[in-house]
């Protein structure tokens, strides 16, 4: 019976040594290296569609609706960025048709697309009455750079 415990434990030793072995191989030899690609972007540029006249300073709150690319990323970053203005940030989402439309909330649409390596974004900006008081398309922007119409308010 000792002779069985011994040759059990000698056995599961040696394979136990030699499974780990065998995947330290493993793990060297299945390396892979992507060929590096260059990041090609077009140039920076904004297209104001609709411009900004009028007068925010009557609002006080702000409801978001993020759609595209990299959504939730993209939404924390805007509700943080728009803590830093003179409006409330609504905790919900714009939900069209369940959304109680208020005269004192701007309703911010932010729509984010990604074609190959470019970022492209349209930010509209709209009243209690869906009027389009504010449209731009940017692409390959920064976040802040297209914020900045509505937080040097």
């Amino acid at each position: 019976m000792k002779k069985i415990i011994i040759v059990s434990l000698f056995l599961t030793f040696c394979f136990k040594s030699y499974s780990q072995q065998v995947q330290g191989q493993a793990v060297k030899t299945n390396v892979n290296i992507t060929k590096q690609r260059d990041l090609v972007l077009k140039p920076e540029s904004s297209i104001i569609n609709i411009p900004l006249e009028t007068d925010l300073t009557k609002y006080k709150k702000i409801v978001l609706s993020v759609e595209g690319w990299a959504k939730k990323a993209n939404e924390k970053d805007i509700r943080n960025a728009l803590k830093q203005s003179i409006f409330i940030v609504e905790k919900k989402d714009y939900k069209k048709g369940k959304t109680k439309m208020n005269s004192d909330t701007l309703y911010f649409f932010w729509n984010r697309s990604a074609d190959h390596d470019d970022r492209n974004t349209t930010i509209i900006v709209r009243d209690s009455d869906m009027k389009v008081l504010y449209s731009a398309s940017h692409t390959n922007v920064g976040r802040a750079k297209m914020l900045d119409f509505i937080l040097s308010i």
